[in-house]
């Protein structure tokens, strides 16, 4: 229940306040595995599937922006095993080289002046230095940590340079360092110059990869065991290029494999230079999808890395700690939150209509009835044209039909208790339930973490208080605000996304309020031929090249977590062809207040999705007129969108 209630030994000074929140934001606030730097490893948390990554075979880790894919891939890196591990590469099962694929480098290996061959084969031996180059990093750091023992002979380093073509044919590690290094710079003048300059002599695609494992395999610390080629951000790489490196991965020896972290559609091309021949799962690769994997044991995962975080708290503020950070965020039952959004003037207004027209022993059985039971009564007989007391009666008739009828409810209801109401109309609140708002997105769970704790500390209060509902509420809210705003800069699309993210939050929105006579918790839709809806007049305007834009729209934006995807679990409609369903990621539940969790599904036409990102107003009217639901623009938006008014007014 909420407290307004503080104790003196739980107020904190202003400066006490201030240093709670400097270091939560250090410890929460830079979740990004970039900002981190070494402290990356020091705040290190191994996901359930990184043994999986840690086997010989080549691995495509998929997820979206946030869901942990950098830190799994760079703690596989050399660098995260002399940290995670120890100093003694000896001691270690694999060796890996990370690059992380820069949009600004490998755009250039594009335009009219060459062939798409010959491009490929400038890709190729630009990849080829590049591995290298990180591959004589890993081995100068070795041959520090045993000076007495060459890692490197003479003849090696000279097969290693012959095979990548530098310039000056290496001797030592030392000489290879400086010509790989120097070759990479020249080579990559020289692309921004291609028309003009003459062509340096190309090696030949991954053959001084192999040449260079080999040769590091022969040291007797090194040998055994499987060197790791790990490329983060694979989608940045243009179609071309994946196909330049799919190829690699598809004859990959046994001395190295590739770990690859993509997004969800983001493998655009599965073929290699062949075009007959594609990479296929699992002869080739291993699969390994994080949102699957994290799916079950997200929540635990999750307390896993904030109790390490915050116990790393110095000050008044982590004074008297309830122990994991959990008890942090105690479970708000949906009982306790209809109390709090005032089921009470509901039920009360249902009890003044039943009152004279049933028996006191009628009445009774009523008023035994849990709060929010008896709110569904009143709420059932809206959606049905009945009265309150025919509806009163079916349920002394049939209570085990109403019971099952309770349960599949008793969420959905919560969303209808403030309609038209000032103030919070839905509480997200809970460990548990902030866990499912964050989508097994660790990123997205820090950042609810720490605009909690923040919001906390602002109130004047210590961890050895749990947060009010309130303020996680708010704390969502603003995390679901941030993100949407962030969508504009992810994707040439990005104005696209987020128009969409509104017009489909505004949707769900509504239907979560007038969930009379409807499915409860509706939130998810699949997409079908505009002939089978009967909306028009949203559509009009929008050609044929127009709609192609659907698909593109509909890839970038699961690309960029606006949107989750998975597959269809039920035919729809004879006739329906599409394979998956859609729902808006639930980090933007708290600001639309609508359900998070994976429930029922509506129909949306193709071109209808456009439109509802070109003139949203008379779309989302034409969505909610074909479930029976209506809206009136002049109404007052919730609280949380009044920032948006403009866009839900603009149109016709």
């Amino acid at each position: 229940m909420e407290s307004s209630q503080k104790t003196t030994s739980q107020e904190l000074t202003t400066d006490e306040t201030q240093s709670a929140q400097s270091q939560l934001s250090n410890l929460f606030g830079s979740y990004r595995a970039e900002w981190l730097h070494e402290q990356l490893f020091d705040l290190y948390t191994s996901p359930v599937y990184f043994p999986e990554l840690t086997t010989g075979r080549s691995c495509m880790l998929i997820g979206g922006r946030g869901t942990g894919k950098t830190t799994a891939l760079r703690a596989l890196s050399w660098e995260g095993q002399r940290r995670l591990q120890s100093e003694q590469p000896a001691s270690w099962s694999f060796f890996g080289v990370y690059y992380r694929v820069d949009t600004n480098r490998v755009t250039a290996f594009k335009g009219p002046e060459l062939s798409t061959d010959r491009w490929n084969a400038l890709f190729g031996h630009y990849f080829n230095l590049l591995v290298c180059e990180r591959l004589v990093d890993f081995a100068q750091w070795v041959a520090k940590a045993h000076p007495k023992q060459e890692l490197l002979e003479p003849d090696r380093a000279e097969e290693i340079s012959i095979s990548l073509s530098v310039e000056n044919t290496a001797r030592s590690l030392d000489d290879l360092a400086v010509e790989v290094r120097r070759s990479r710079l020249t080579f990559e003048a020289y692309i921004n110059n291609v028309a003009d300059a003459t062509s340096p002599s190309l090696s030949l695609q991954g053959a001084p990869i192999e040449t260079f494992m080999q040769a590091l395999s022969a040291h007797p610390d090194l040998s055994g065991r499987p060197f790791f080629i790990i490329i983060d951000e694979y989608e940045n790489f243009l179609d071309e290029q994946q196909r330049v490196v799919n190829t690699l991965v598809k004859h990959a020896t046994s001395l190295f494999a590739f770990k690859i972290g993509v997004r969800e559609l983001g493998w655009r091309q599965r073929t290699t230079l062949n075009e007959h021949e594609q990479l296929r799962s699992p002869a080739d690769f291993v699969r390994i999808d994080i949102a699957q994997k994290l799916e079950n044991v997200f929540s635990d995962f999750a307390v896993q890395i904030c109790d390490d975080r915050i116990s790393r708290l110095a000050g008044r503020a982590a004074e008297g700690s309830l122990g994991s950070i959990r008890a942090l965020f105690p479970p708000l039952s949906e009982d306790d939150e209809a109390s709090l959004l005032n089921v009470e003037r509901h039920v009360t207004v249902i009890r003044d209509e039943l009152e004279p027209l049933i028996s006191e022993s009628e009445l009774a059985i009523f008023d035994s009835l849990p709060m929010l039971y008896r709110y569904l009564i009143g709420f059932w007989a809206r959606g049905h044209n009945q009265t309150v007391v025919e509806a009163f009666r079916d349920y002394l008739k049939s209570p085990s039909e109403w019971n099952t009828r309770y349960g599949n409810y008793k969420h959905s209801l919560l969303y209808t208790l403030k309609r038209r109401v000032r103030g919070v109309h839905k509480y997200y609140a809970g460990w548990d339930t902030l866990a499912q708002v964050a989508g097994t997105n660790i990123r997205f769970f820090l950042q609810l973490v720490e605009q909690s704790l923040l919001q906390h500390l602002k109130e004047g209060r210590t961890f050895g208080t749990p947060l009010r509902p309130a303020t996680q509420t708010t704390a969502a809210q603003l995390v679901g605000r941030s993100n949407l705003s962030e969508l504009e800069g992810l994707s040439v699309y990005g104005m696209y996304l987020s128009r969409l993210v509104l017009g489909l939050g505004r949707v769900f929105q509504v239907m979560a309020e007038q969930a009379e006579g409807h499915a409860p918790e509706t939130n998810q839709f699949y997409l079908v031929d505009d002939s089978t809806v009967t909306a028009r007049r949203a559509r009009s305007g929008i050609d044929d090249e127009a709609a192609l834009q659907v698909d593109t729209v509909l890839t970038e934006a699961v690309m960029h977590l606006a949107l989750v995807r998975f597959p269809g679990t039920k035919p729809t409609q004879a006739g329906d062809t599409e394979e998956y369903d859609y729902m808006l990621h639930p980090i933007f539940s708290p600001l639309f207040a609508y359900s998070y969790r994976k429930k029922r599904k509506t129909a949306i036409g193709r071109l209808q999705l456009l439109a509802l990102v070109r003139n949203p107003r008379p779309t989302i009217r034409e969505i909610l007129a074909e479930s029976s639901r209506t809206m009136d623009f002049d109404d007052e938006l919730p609280d949380q969108l009044a920032l948006f008014g403009s866009f839900y007014r603009g149109g016709s």
